[in-house]
């Protein structure tokens, strides 16, 4: 896997016992209750018709020609670990406020200093020469922090 989503033909219903189930997600395309089933179902359709056409793959062309009925035996997975960077709900769950609050002002802070050093590379001005303004921040602690 490259970080992404994977898609597996599995007729025998074996992925999930080869799977470690604490680093990976895993829902079928057939699966009405899944809000994401359709979109991997257009997914798998889209790249088994860009396969058959690169290849001539007859088994492409046969899974398409029969989707419907050869739908429950595709799966699709994701890395847990992808969910802490793409769902809100799991990083809210994965981390404290307090450490978001922490990276973010760490990732801010970095972003205005790689500016600072192009900008310093290019001799450029920085702000275009101008002072910038100076602006009260006011934090207030949460209840809940």
């Amino acid at each position: 896997m490259s970080g992404g989503f994977f898609y597996q033909y599995d007729p025998y219903g074996d992925l999930p016992k080869k799977v470690s189930h604490d680093s990976i997600l895993i829902g079928s395309i057939a699966d009405q209750d899944d809000p994401h089933a359709a979109f991997h179902a257009d997914a798998i359709r889209m790249m088994l018709a860009w396969h058959g056409e690169a290849t001539g793959s007859e088994k492409a062309q046969w899974l398409l020609d029969n989707f419907d009925s050869e739908k429950s035996n595709f799966a699709y997975g994701l890395p847990r670990a992808l969910l802490l960077y793409q769902d809100t709900d799991a990083i809210l769950k994965a981390k404290s406020r307090k450490d978001l609050i922490d990276e973010l002002g760490t990732a801010l802070a970095a972003h205005q200093v790689r500016k600072f050093k192009l900008a310093y590379r290019d001799r450029k001005p920085i702000l275009n020469g101008k002072r910038p303004a100076m602006a009260r921040l006011t934090l207030t602690r949460c209840s809940r922090c």
